[in-house]
């Protein structure tokens, strides 16, 4: 039993791994050492994160008086007995 590949087929396939081994080498190296630079980044910069962006602001502190007074809380309870209109 032979090989079902003839040498034609073997060269072209050969040719392949070997261009593709080529990129991938030049490829790889570029990518990894621009994982590692911004890596190295991370490590020197503080965490940023999601919640800093979602935190209320301070509020302003109003240069008039907008209310004076008591404050009273109603409760009305909705029932047959009591009659709450407002």
């Amino acid at each position: 039993m032979g090989n079902p590949i003839d040498e034609a087929a073997q060269a072209r396939i050969n040719e392949t791994i070997q261009d593709v081994i080529k990129i991938f080498s030049v490829e790889f190296s570029k990518s990894y050492t621009q994982a590692v630079i911004a890596d190295a980044k991370d490590d020197i910069e503080p965490p940023v994160s999601i919640l800093d962006d979602l935190k209320l602001q301070d509020a302003e502190v109003p240069s008039h008086v907008l209310k004076t007074g008591m404050l009273v809380k109603v409760i009305c309870v909705l029932s047959p007995v009591r009659n709450c209109s407002f």
